[in-house]
């Protein structure tokens, strides 16, 4: 079952959020409210248990049919943003345009490290959780990384077995695409990344920009893993003005602008859009309790 939040004009451009494998149709709620009332409609996504690219793609090609969206705008965060790749090749004449969030263009890192993937289907629940907890920080970190690492703690325990099972499956298969294969015109890609330590590795980062040299790139000093929960004043702004550029409406920049950077990332020589958290705030360090307190509860079931 698709489970999503659809909020906005019905005929305003239509952008789709897919989460990565720990998070839900709430996880992206800040973005929600704040971009719905500004002329957007934002569909927010829980993919069913799909486990493989074969069953996953025609799904979601039909839940836009129920939807009613003829075309569409994809963001994606970790594994959302590779199925986002995957569609946009699946169906390149209904994507408009991707931003791609802490994501990856290529899953044979994770298919290498995980030769046994299809065994996810028969690996109980708490060994599963287990195994994503295990990818979150429980140290000290910044107020808002804290609150956003409790959050998406919270929202894994809501998870199925089942839908925990398949989005590791699909994780750790080669996908049905390689990135030089996507048509897309790469001005209407916008590649989101935080310059902090996150579990993504950084050689699988680094590929997404080497897979998509033209597209519009904006790095955030700080955000943690979920950059759309912790900085979302930050991933707001980022996805309005690429919403601008590609639906070309309310000043959008030019077609020779070059790409955007937040002023939190010190590239030399690029020109810089500025955030309102690229001002220095009044750092708080806080430990993450809920990560931690989980894993316990997990082993206790």
């Amino acid at each position: 079952m698709w489970r999503y939040y659809d909020f906005g004009d019905k005929t305003a451009p239509t952008l789709v959020l897919l989460h990565g494998a720990t998070g839900t149709a709430e996880v992206f709620f800040k973005q929600l409210l704040s971009l719905a009332p500004k002329g957007y409609r934002l569909i927010s996504v829980q993919y069913p248990g799909y486990s493989t690219y074969a069953r996953w793609l025609p799904g979601f090609d039909k839940f836009l049919d129920a939807a009613g969206v003829t075309e569409v705008h994809l963001f994606g965060t970790a594994l959302g943003g590779y199925l986002a790749q995957c569609y946009a090749h699946y169906r390149p004449n209904r994507v408009l345009s991707l931003i791609l969030c802490c994501s990856f263009s290529d899953t044979k890192y994770y298919a290498e490290a995980n030769p046994f993937a299809e065994v996810f289907q028969w690996t109980p629940d708490f060994l599963l959780k287990r195994m994503l907890l295990s990818n979150f920080p429980d140290g000290e970190v910044e107020k808002e990384i804290a609150n956003s690492i409790d959050f998406m703690v919270e929202q894994l325990e809501c998870v199925k077995r089942q839908d925990l099972a398949s989005r590791l499956s699909l994780n750790c298969t080669v996908g049905p695409f390689a990135a030089q294969e996507l048509k897309l015109d790469q001005s209407k890609i916008t590649i989101i990344d935080v310059l902090d330590d996150v579990v993504l590795p950084e050689k699988v980062r680094e590929e997404v920009f080497n897979s998509y040299p033209d597209a519009r790139q904006a790095l955030l000093k700080s955000g943690g893993n979920f950059p759309y929960l912790s900085r979302a004043d930050e991933i707001n702004m980022h996805i309005e003005v690429h919403m601008r550029f590609v639906c070309n409406v309310n000043g959008a920049l030019n077609d020779d602008d070059e790409p955007i950077r937040s002023d939190t990332s010190s590239v030399p020589g690029e020109k810089q859009t500025q955030s309102d958290s690229s001002i220095e705030p009044e750092t708080e360090i806080h430990k993450s309790e809920k990560s931690s307190e989980k894993v316990k509860d997990v082993f206790a079931d």
